[in-house]
């Protein structure tokens, strides 16, 4: 069974606070990173520094205006946020190199490093991919994140696995419930959503204050 969720069970049910060193996990609470400058490129790969694919549990972080991907092995959970209606994917690009196809697309400006000698589908663009795709207002029409991923996943070389929305219906209202409960307004009282794509390939959310108190998990 996934590591992430049976710590994020035993917190919520002996009200521990999640401690994520305790897994693995390379991330800090409160959540307080700086997301890169998109600027214009729409896909990225941004993990915090430190971050190893070797880890078994791994923090895919939100990037405004951006769709963040990172390989997805099999061997780890990959858990991200904050969630307000941004989707986590889990999928694959199975006709060519994934980053030819999106520089084709003109959303990259990423240069594949791997080519050197030819072509081997061996690098880690012909990989599975999760990737949390922002569903927020950066970028315009075929710009934006959302519209990329869109036509992505309609592309009939794209296997989509996964798509998932983490604020679903029950949890937008238990979220919003959380938020209002944790006022008086102070730092540890603020409530995140998170989603995680197992190592099973299988997805769910919960809700922790930045104290590390799970509020509430949804399989």
């Amino acid at each position: 069974m996934s590591l992430l969720l049976n710590k994020i069970l035993d917190c919520l049910q002996d009200r521990q606070r999640f401690n994520p060193q305790a897994i693995g996990l390379n991330m800090s609470l409160p959540l307080n990173y700086s997301p890169i400058n998109s600027g214009n490129i729409k896909f990225v790969e941004f993990l915090l520094p430190g971050s190893r694919y070797s880890d078994p549990v791994l923090f895919l972080p939100y990037v405004p205006g951006c769709i963040n991907a990172c390989v997805f092995n099999g061997r780890q959970d990959i858990v991200s946020a904050p969630f307000s209606g941004c989707h986590l994917v889990l999928f694959q690009y199975t006709k060519e190199c994934f980053m030819e196809a999106i520089y084709g697309m003109g959303k990259s400006k990423i240069f594949c490093t791997y080519n050197k000698f030819g072509c081997v589908k061996t690098c880690p663009y012909h990989a599975t991919f999760v990737a949390h795709v922002a569903y927020d207002s950066y970028g315009t029409g075929t710009n934006s994140s959302k519209n990329i991923w869109e036509t992505l996943k309609n592309d009939s070389n794209c296997e989509v696995y996964i798509d998932y929305d983490p604020l679903t219906p029950g949890a937008d209202y238990a979220y919003s419930d959380e938020k209002i409960c944790g006022t008086p307004y102070d730092m540890d009282s603020i409530v995140n959503l998170y989603g995680a794509i197992t190592c099973d390939r299988k997805c769910f959310n919960f809700a922790m204050k930045n104290s590390g108190e799970v509020c509430f998990i949804n399989l």
